[in-house]
């Protein structure tokens, strides 16, 4: 009943927004018209960088084993930033590069607790956002994936998976351990793992599988207008063109110096500007502009929302949406934004529907199985060791079976295979195969799957 109501009640609310939003005379219902339209006020609401470029996985090894720490309610990464921002660093001392065997040993050391990020953050980003006050000598800039805190020996490292780099870092305030042990007790389930490597990067398996709980959350969904207010209006009324191009409908001003690019069955859109400047000279500086074009959306319920790749050949930074530590996934971009900002143009790929609420839902927890079982049974479909790139457990966004305006999260496994994300439940079912994978891969066809920057594969 609670479910139904709530439901009820945002309804109305989406209804108003609707009104406000859209009008049966714009620009969807005709092939080319002239809409006038006044950039929205900005939003008072913006996230915070400091959570956007939070890790995205909590462990800790304890006791010769490693668990993965999850909170249903909170953040354990923000617990986490919240125990540490009011250590201040001193500096990031020299880097020393450790042999593999070296390397395995600290991500195995006893009492550590490790915040990975699944992509390298920059180091001057990090000091930023992450502490309330800055190191007092920063020093150069570098790349790091994971920080080790040493609870016995009260040291905190980082480290770069990928090149085995580590550098200790040292405080002239150091970080209060008696808090950050209380955000470790904090944590309503611990899921054991075992990491692994695979294509230069570590993984997280998990022998035990994991048990995990499925959501249900109100769907907040912005059409097509109100992105052309925002992202191709300014502070004088602008001209926008539209015109229909089967089931899309492309928006243009400034003589087709901006586009956008709306999908009228799956919310998914484009922002195209071809009149920008080139991107930033830094890892820093790329992740920032990435953040503030990310916010020219006025993103609703960014709760969740963390950086998680950036893809350097195709300069593009995603985020992606996490409930209760593990990442969503979507066959359209729901839940993600994937920004590009090359020498000659700048895209925003992102969706009009994205979570906003959670519903009260009676769902029993989903028993996953260990993720040696799931990667058996992908190399048993026919794919190889060298085709599989990661796997991450995870949920899937689903309509809900009594409610458009709900969304389901049920849990499950996905597998990248050559540069993209599947469900291992089609892989499973023959829906995705070696054929198929191989057909996509060598013509470069949109599969509606995801890659492995976390943003979909386009055309």
């Amino acid at each position: 009943m609670l479910r139904i109501a709530l439901i009820a009640l945002v309804a109305i609310s989406l209804i108003f927004t609707w009104i406000i939003w859209f009008n049966p005379a714009h620009l969807e219902h005709r092939a080319t018209s002239n809409v006038s339209v006044k950039t929205a006020t900005q939003s008072t609401t913006k996230k915070s960088k400091d959570t956007v470029y939070l890790p995205v996985a909590i462990y800790q090894q304890k006791d010769g084993s490693k668990h993965r720490l999850i909170n249903d309610t909170h953040s354990m990464s923000g617990l986490m930033r919240k125990a540490m921002k009011a250590a201040r660093v001193n500096k990031a001392k020299t880097v020393k590069t450790l042999d593999a065997d070296q390397y395995a040993a600290l991500l195995k050391q006893d009492n550590t607790v490790q915040m990975v990020y699944s992509d390298k953050m920059s180091w001057h980003l990090f000091n930023k956002t992450f502490f309330t006050k800055g190191a007092k000598h920063l020093g150069g800039e570098f790349e790091f994936t994971r920080i080790v805190v040493n609870m016995r020996h009260e040291t905190v490292t980082l480290v770069n998976d990928s090149t085995r780099a580590t550098r200790r870092l040292t405080f002239t305030t150091g970080p209060d351990y008696g808090k950050i042990a209380k955000a470790v007790k904090s944590a309503n389930h611990k899921y054991l793992v075992e990491e692994t490597r695979m294509h230069g990067r570590e993984v997280a398996l998990y022998p035990d599988g994991l048990e995990v709980q499925p959501f249900a959350y109100l769907v907040d969904s912005q059409g097509a207008n109100h992105f052309v207010a925002l992202l191709m209006g300014n502070k004088s009324t602008s001209t926008v063109d539209s015109k229909q191009n089967g089931d899309q409908t492309i928006y243009t001003v400034n003589n087709n110096n901006q586009r956008l690019t709306a999908d009228k069955n799956d919310g998914q859109m484009r922002f195209d500007n071809f009149t920008t400047d080139g991107p930033k000279k830094t890892r820093q500086g790329v992740l920032t502009d990435a953040y503030n074009q990310m916010m020219t959306l006025q993103p609703a319920g960014m709760e969740g929302v963390r950086f998680t790749h950036y893809d350097t050949d195709e300069m593009t930074v995603t985020f992606r949406t996490y409930v209760a530590g593990l990442a969503l996934f979507n066959q359209t971009m729901s839940g993600t934004v994937a920004v590009t900002r090359t020498n000659s143009s700048l895209s925003i790929e992102f969706s009009g529907a994205n979570l906003s609420v959670p519903v009260p839902t009676r769902e029993t927890p989903v028993k996953l199985p260990s993720t040696s079982t799931v990667l058996a049974n992908v190399r048993a479909k026919g794919f190889t060791n060298s085709q599989i790139e990661d796997v991450q457990a995870g949920y899937r966004w689903e309509k809900d079976d009594d409610s458009t305006l709900v969304i389901d999260l049920v849990p499950t496994y996905y597998v990248c295979i050559a540069g993209s994300y599947y469900d291992y439940s089609d892989i499973m079912s023959g829906d995705v195969t070696t054929t198929t994978v191989a057909a996509k891969t060598s013509t470069g066809v949109n599969s509606g799957k995801v890659n492995s920057s976390g943003a979909l594969t386009t055309p």
